[in-house]
């Protein structure tokens, strides 16, 4: 008893000295050790209205919004360079693509920050993880989809080279 006791009074002490920021359970409970997932994650903004369209405009949420005008579904939909368009498009290419659903995943060698791989008997990921552009691999082949959305039904015959944090599915012939 005296210990489940002690224990709570230190986590009082504790909770007293969490910034007012940390409102995860667990960046609460882990404090200062790990202050939870806030930081990497906002509500949905469904448009650019006061509060997002995620909450009434007198609400302050729990996690900040970020820029109204710019991220939002509403805004990101007809835009077909947006990350919601890529999003929609990935997904829908995994959906009809028999290698992504199911083909075998083989790691392919690669330099430090690219990560390469294969799915199934002709599907190419190739992401740039670095700051600087970078050639990779011989491939014969069709870029399917390209961060770079430009690049969509680009031919590739020999190197392919990305653009600093750039990502691509490619098919084989």
């Amino acid at each position: 008893m005296r210990r489940a006791l002690a224990q709570n009074w230190a986590n009082l002490l504790v909770q007293a000295r969490i910034p007012p920021v940390v409102r995860d359970p667990l960046g609460v409970l882990y404090w200062p050790h790990y202050a939870g997932r806030d930081a990497g994650r906002t509500p949905m903004q469904w448009s650019d209205v006061p509060g997002g369209g995620f909450a009434d405009p007198d609400v302050v949420p729990w996690l900040p919004l970020s820029d109204l005008a710019q991220h939002n579904v509403e805004s990101q939909r007809s835009d077909p360079d947006s990350i919601l368009t890529l999003a929609r498009d990935l997904i829908a290419l995994r959906r009809h693509r028999p290698d992504l659903q199911g083909g075998r995943y083989q790691s392919l060698e690669a330099a430090v920050n690219v990560w390469a791989w294969s799915r199934g008997e002709r599907t190419v990921v190739v992401m740039n993880m670095s700051d600087e552009e970078v050639a990779w691999g011989d491939v014969d082949g069709t870029i399917v989809l390209c961060t770079d959305r430009r690049r969509d039904g680009e031919a590739i015959d020999g190197a392919l080279r990305l653009a600093p944090w750039a990502a691509l599915v490619a098919d084989r012939r």
